[in-house]
């Protein structure tokens, strides 16, 4: 073997790894944002959960309260730190890029370049649908799909399919993502009196910032 082709399988390596951390995050994400947390995620998050995906050990993804309480109750807690924050009657971050990009139709535009991306690509919005999300705009949604893009790129054959995999998770982020997603995140964050609510969605932010300075290079 020489120097060089070893040098290569290294490459692969660690961009498989580096796939596979991105899939676990953006896939976490759209779980949380979809709908709310039930017994599996529960238990996911009181295990940090996220070690699977490269962050350390011991985050915080449960408050001491919640966690200290029994299932149930731990579950009608966050369902109404869910419904205060993105379902409403007056949600105080409402989960649709057409929202957050002041366009005047739930779907609408950001809606149809989802839809148009995931029709470019073969891709369908099967995760999603079972979590029962009504509009293709919908947070959790670009979000599952990067989650999915990412897999494939960790588990793919050969260096083609892996970078058609990393290629169109950059258009995804271009087009749907990096305009709006990031400022929503933060609101997130800042708003929420719970979590997984905080913590997440600045793990999230600090990846796509991380993204768009790949994009950058």
């Amino acid at each position: 073997m020489t120097p060089s082709s070893a040098s290569e399988r290294s490459e692969r390596h660690v961009a498989r790894i580096d796939a596979a951390a991105r899939r676990d995050l953006y896939a976490l994400g759209a779980r949380i944002f979809a709908v709310e947390v039930d017994g599996e995620l529960l238990r996911r998050l009181a295990s940090s959960g996220l070690a699977g995906a490269g962050h350390p050990d011991g985050l915080g993804l449960l408050d001491d309260d919640i966690a200290s309480l029994d299932e149930h109750d731990a579950i009608e807690e966050l369902a109404a730190e869910y419904c205060r924050l993105f379902i409403g009657p007056h949600p105080t971050c409402p989960p649709y890029a057409s929202t957050q990009r002041g366009e005047a139709l739930l779907g609408g535009r950001a809606g149809a370049r989802v839809l148009g991306f995931l029709e470019r690509h073969g891709l369908e919005l099967t995760g999603c649908a079972a979590l029962h999300i009504a509009s293709p705009d919908h947070v959790a949604v670009p979000l599952a799909v990067l989650a999915t893009l990412y897999a494939e790129a960790a588990a793919a054959p050969d260096e083609t399919s892996a970078a058609a995999a990393w290629s169109a998770a950059q258009e995804l982020l271009v087009q749907s993502v990096l305009p709006w997603m990031p400022g929503y995140l933060a609101t997130v964050a800042s708003s929420a009196r719970r979590e997984p609510y905080r913590s997440v969605p600045r793990l999230l932010a600090a990846l796509l910032e991380e993204e768009r300075d790949g994009l950058a290079r």
